[in-house]
C-alpha cells in the first residue's frame, strides 16, 4: 500500500501572470508637471526638498503671470482695440493662455486628488490581460505624442516668426497700433507700463522670458489638453478586461497550455490549479482543488464510500486515505507556486488527465455545475463584483475631479473656435499667409480637443452598454449559480446591472 500510495503525485500552483509592466505614461504625468514646476505633490523623501519644490513652482507661476498673461492682457485692453485683427488676435492669445493656465491652478490646488487618483490607476489597476494592456497604453502614448507634438509646432512658429522681417503692409500695422518701433517684434505682444519694449536691452530680455514662457507653455498645455483623454483611455482599457471575465462565468476557464484553472484573483490574474496522477491501478482518480479558504477533493469515480472518506476536511484527512499527502497539507495552505510531484515533465503530462474528469464528447467550456464548480463560480462572481465596484469608485472620482476643468476648457474651446473663425472669415484678405496657416491649425487645435474631450463621455457610456452586454449574454449561467448558492448573490447581479444603467 506504500508503494501505491507513493506513486500518487499532486501539484497544486498558483499562477501571477502580472508581468506587464507598470503603467507608467500616467505616472509620467505627475513627474513632468513637478518638473516643469506645475505642481508640488509633496512626496519627496526629506522636507527641505518639499520646500525647495514648492518655492521652484511659486517662480515658475510667478513668471508666467507676470511675463506673459499681466503683461498680454494690458496690452490687449490699452493698445490692440486700435485695429480690429489685431485685437482678434490679442484676445484669442488670453483666452487660450488664462484657459491653459487656470487648469494647471486647479491641478495645484486639488494635487492630493489628482495625486490619488493616478496612484489608484498606476498601482492598483489590472495588467490581467498584457494585449489590451500594451494596446491602451499605445493608444494614451499616441495622445499624447500627438498633442505634444501639435502644440509644440504651433508655439515654435510663435518665436521663429518674431525673427523673420515683416511685410510692409504689417509694418503700417503695427506703426498704427504700437507706436514704437516696429521692427523688433516679440513672440506675444505685451507692454509693461512706463517702459518701451522695443528698446534693445529691454526688447531682447523680454524676448528670452517669453521664449522661456511658450516652453513651459508647451508642458503645460500638453498635459491640461490629454490628462482627461490619457485617465479615461486606461479606464476603458479596464473595462474591456472586466468584459473579458464577464463572458467567462458560469464556463471552466483553461489557460494557454491547456490546463484547467481556478482564479483566486481576477485583478492581478491570479489561479490555481491542481495535476493528478492515480494512486495505483485500482484506486479511482482524484482532483484536489485548493483556493481561497478551502481544501475539497472531488472524485471521478462511483464510488459513495470512497466520496465520503475522500470529502473530509482539511483538518480530518487520514494519512492511509491520502499517503504522503498529509506531509504536504501546510503546502496547500497558501496560494504559492509548490511541486510535489518528483518531475515537472511528469506533472505536466498529467494535466489533461486531471482536466478532463467528465465524458470527452461534453464541451470543457460548458459543463454541468457540480457542488464544487458552484463554489468556485460563486467567488469568481464575487471577484467580479469587487473589480466592477473598484472601477466605478474610479470613474466617479475621475468625473468629480475634472468637472471645473473640463467646464474651463470647453467653454475656452468655443470662444477660441470662434475668434479664429471671425479672422479667417472677415479678415482674410488683409493677413498674411503666415497668419493665416497659423489661425488654421489653432482653429484644428482647438476643434480636435474639443471633440476628444466630449468623446470621452461616449467612451464611458460604451463600456457600460459593453458591460450590459456581456452580463446578458451569460445571464442563464449567472441565474444557474445564484440559485444554487443564495438568494444573495442573484440582488448583487441586479445591483450590478442597475449601476450600468444610471
Amino acid at each position: 500500500m506504500e508503494t501505491d500510495i507513493s506513486d500518487r503525485r499532486s501539484h497544486v500552483t498558483t499562477m501571477d501572470t502580472d508581468s506587464t509592466d507598470p503603467q507608467t505614461l500616467i505616472q509620467f504625468l505627475t513627474i513632468l508637471l513637478e518638473g516643469i514646476g506645475a505642481v508640488n505633490f509633496h512626496r519627496k523623501n526629506k522636507p527641505w526638498k518639499n520646500t525647495l519644490q514648492e518655492v521652484y513652482c511659486y517662480c515658475q507661476h510667478l513668471i508666467i503671470v507676470t511675463t506673459f498673461l499681466l503683461t498680454h492682457i494690458i496690452n490687449t485692453s490699452s493698445r490692440s482695440f486700435r485695429y480690429l485683427p489685431e485685437f482678434i488676435q490679442c484676445l484669442y492669445e488670453d483666452v487660450t493662455g488664462i484657459s491653459i493656465y487656470l487648469q494647471i491652478f486647479l491641478l495645484r490646488k486639488k494635487y492630493k486628488q489628482l495625486a490619488d487618483l493616478i496612484g489608484t490607476m498606476a498601482d492598483s489597476f489590472s495588467n490581467a490581460d498584457p494585449v489590451i494592456v500594451l494596446k491602451y497604453e499605445r493608444r494614451m502614448r499616441t495622445i499624447f505624442l500627438t498633442c505634444f507634438c501639435g502644440l509644440s509646432i504651433l508655439l515654435s512658429v510663435m518665436v521663429v516668426e518674431a525673427f523673420f522681417p515683416l511685410p510692409e503692409t504689417e509694418l503700417v500695422i503695427r506703426r498704427k497700433v504700437y507706436r514704437t518701433n516696429s521692427d523688433r517684434k516679440l513672440p506675444c505682444n505685451v507692454k509693461i507700463p512706463f517702459v518701451d519694449e522695443t528698446e534693445y536691452w529691454t526688447y531682447r530680455g523680454l524676448f528670452a522670458l517669453q521664449a522661456y514662457t511658450l516652453f513651459l507653455y508647451i508642458f503645460i498645455a500638453a498635459v491640461s489638453f490629454t490628462s482627461l483623454p490619457i485617465l479615461t483611455t486606461n479606464l476603458v482599457g479596464q473595462y474591456t478586461i472586466l468584459c473579458q471575465y464577464i463572458d467567462k462565468l458560469g464556463a471552466q476557464h483553461f489557460d494557454s497550455q491547456g490546463r484547467e484553472i481556478f482564479y483566486t484573483d481576477l485583478e492581478t490574474n491570479k489561479y490555481a490549479y491542481v495535476y493528478l496522477r492515480t494512486i495505483g491501478e485500482t484506486r479511482p482518480k482524484v482532483l484536489y482543488n485548493r483556493w481561497v479558504g478551502h481544501m475539497q477533493c472531488q472524485k471521478a469515480g462511483d464510488s459513495k464510500q470512497d466520496d465520503m472518506n475522500l470529502t473530509k476536511r482539511e483538518e480530518a484527512i487520514d494519512v492511509e486515505s491520502l499517503g504522503h499527502l498529509k506531509s504536504r497539507r501546510a503546502l496547500f495552505s497558501k496560494l504559492k507556486s509548490h511541486r510535489i510531484g518528483s518531475s515537472e515533465t511528469s506533472d505536466r503530462a498529467n494535466t489533461e488527465e486531471a482536466c478532463d474528469l467528465e465524458s470527452v464528447g461534453q464541451s470543457r467550456a460548458h459543463r454541468p455545475f457540480s457542488k464544487l464548480n458552484n463554489q468556485y463560480q460563486k467567488d469568481y462572481l464575487k471577484q467580479i463584483i469587487k473589480f466592477h465596484q473598484k472601477l466605478l469608485i474610479v470613474q466617479r472620482k475621475l468625473s468629480n475631479f475634472f468637472e471645473p476643468i473640463a467646464f474651463i476648457q470647453t467653454s475656452a474651446n468655443f470662444v477660441a473656435i470662434a475668434l479664429c473663425s471671425y479672422q479667417l472669415l472677415f479678415s482674410l484678405q488683409i493677413l498674411s499667409a503666415l497668419r493665416v496657416s497659423k489661425f488654421i491649425f489653432e482653429i484644428l487645435v482647438h476643434c480636435g480637443q474639443c471633440y476628444y474631450w466630449c468623446h470621452c463621455s461616449d467612451l464611458l457610456d460604451d463600456c457600460n452598454i459593453a458591460i450590459c452586454r456581456s452580463i446578458r449574454n451569460r445571464y442563464v449561467d449567472v441565474l444557474q449559480i445564484t440559485s444554487q448558492v443564495n438568494i444573495v448573490h442573484t440582488v448583487t447581479i441586479i445591483h450590478l446591472i442597475y449601476l450600468q444603467k444610471i
